[in-house]
């Protein structure tokens, strides 16, 4: 989703020329950084960086199991959590949430609609983070050009979930 979100500033805002564009579960409206999780982290940081190691733990490993679908192999789990449950780790987990937020994203959205080159908007279908809905909403914004297509079985981590799938839609 960031590196969505790094590709359109690129593009709309540096005037970066891009052959064809890809957008994979890309956080770029209106809606991605308020609600839940996120939000609160944002309004009380204080809360999760004074908790001890074990719930930090838990915490993060309970939100990264939630972009899978189908669940992650233990060995990719493993490497996901390796970056974060160390005490800087743990620190950068949240400070991602704190210092992220939509007023990086938000002067996108006038220029969605002015992109020219080849767009395929690819999400996964039980994406728990960002929905389909928000999916659709993207599809919305960008022009009438741009593909869309949703990879049954996967979540937001698309290229772990279904990886076969997802090289097919880039083949």
């Amino acid at each position: 989703d960031v590196g969505g979100v790094v590709a359109l500033r690129a593009a709309l805002l540096e005037k970066v020329a891009f052959s064809t564009l890809t957008l994979i579960n890309v956080a770029s409206l209106k809606g991605w950084g308020t609600g839940g999780f996120f939000q609160t982290i944002r309004e009380h940081p204080e809360a999760f960086t004074n908790l001890p190691d074990w719930a930090s733990d838990a915490l993060i490993e309970g939100k990264i199991r939630t972009g899978s679908h189908p669940g992650l192999r233990p060995e990719a789990l493993a490497v996901y959590l390796s970056h974060w449950q160390t005490p800087e780790g743990r620190r950068a987990f949240y400070r991602q949430y704190v210092q992220g937020g939509e007023e990086h994203t938000d002067d996108l959205q006038v220029h969605l609609a002015s992109l020219t080159m080849p767009i395929q908007v690819l999400w996964g279908r039980e994406d728990q983070w960002l929905s389909l809905d928000y999916a659709e909403r993207l599809k919305q914004a960008l022009p009438p050009h741009a593909t869309f297509a949703a990879i049954d079985g996967a979540g937001h981590m698309v290229p772990e979930d279904m990886p076969g799938e997802l090289l097919r839609h880039l083949g």
